[in-house]
């Protein structure tokens, strides 16, 4: 397709000022599934666009890793970026990463930023050189034009139209802590930096085999990939955790099957639903089944669960320029 090839993505100079049915910005996970749904469902005369400023289809932070160390969280067959197809991620990890995948693998996420490289490639969707079109550039302004067309402004000096705009952001950066010393201007000028807002900077990890001490501020998933990749990098002394808690992830372990619990009469709000689960989590308990088994049964309703919950307005002027009067925004 025009400005991707395989699994590479070329800068676009200056991109033509076409009109796309929907402009997706951010070409992340949720960018890039989302753009390779639309396509499967909607006819030839639509159009998507997906802005993504670095990186390859699919990877964004989580799957951009080049550590065979740091695993997917959830087992291969649960994977799939086809809810009409379950089984997609499976077969092709059996035919592109090892023959012998099981569906209770847990692959490499780098494997999976592959697999998601390859939802916008002629090997899923045939048609793509005429329908999806992706630019490497940033969009930097989001303006509505004449006869409710949508325009971006991109950092290229670019510009693109839309009768839609989606932002696929991913997350953003966690904040910082208010540290005394963390900053340049606190610390002595001999003193290297020992404070790093984010463990993926490319600074973070220099030196890391000549240190004796390493406190990470958290204990979640991504204090385990930190640790994991200090000992790939070397770092044989002592990890230290600081958390609120002092909970570590928990290990999946084996365990019954429990029915899905969810329906439309169920609680539409987070605390409910929070409620509900717990609910479920001592009753499961009782009949002697692991909480992981309530969890899971949760798989196969998300996305319902995810459209009944109430919608928030949003300001006229937010809704205006995504492209609709009724815009709203899920709480």
């Amino acid at each position: 397709m025009p400005g991707y090839k395989g699994s590479r993505m070329e800068t676009w100079r200056n991109p033509p000022a076409r009109k796309y049915s929907v402009a997706v910005i951010g070409g992340g996970f949720s960018g890039a599934t989302l753009a390779a749904q639309l396509l499967r469902h909607t006819g030839p005369s639509f159009s998507i666009v997906v802005i993504e400023r670095t990186g390859l289809p699919g990877r964004g932070l989580a799957y951009g890793t080049e550590s065979n160390a740091h695993l997917l969280n959830v087992a291969a067959k649960d994977m799939s970026a086809f809810p009409d197809d379950p089984e997609h991620f499976l077969r092709w990890a059996k035919s592109n990463f090892d023959c012998e995948t099981q569906p209770g693998s847990f692959l490499p996420r780098r494997v999976y930023g592959r697999y998601l490289g390859t939802l916008l490639s002629g090997t899923v969707l045939s048609d793509l050189p005429t329908r999806l079109q992706w630019i490497r550039d940033e969009a930097r302004a989001i303006s509505q034009v004449g006869n409710g067309e949508i325009e971006i402004q991109l950092r290229s000096g670019a510009r693109v139209l839309a009768d839609k705009v989606v932002l696929a952001l991913g997350n953003f950066p966690a904040s910082d802590p208010c540290l005394p010393g963390r900053d340049a201007a606190s610390r002595p000028h001999d003193l290297p930096q020992r404070y790093f807002s984010s463990p993926w900077s490319n600074p973070s990890f220099a030196g890391v085999e000549q240190l004796d001490n390493v406190l990470l501020l958290g204990s979640g998933l991504t204090s385990m990939d930190v640790a994991v990749e200090l000992r790939r990098r070397g770092f044989t002394g002592t990890i230290h955790f600081l958390s609120r808690h002092g909970l570590l992830p928990r290990s999946h372990q084996t365990h019954a099957p429990w029915p899905v619990f969810w329906s439309e009469r169920s609680p539409k709000s987070a605390r409910g639903l929070l409620h509900l689960v717990r609910e479920q989590v001592r009753e499961a308990g009782r009949q002697g089944i692991d909480w992981r088994g309530v969890i899971n049964s949760l798989r196969l309703v998300t996305p319902q669960i995810w459209q009944s919950l109430p919608e928030t307005p949003l300001p006229a002027s937010c809704a205006a320029v995504l492209g609709s009067p009724s815009s709203s925004s899920r709480t």
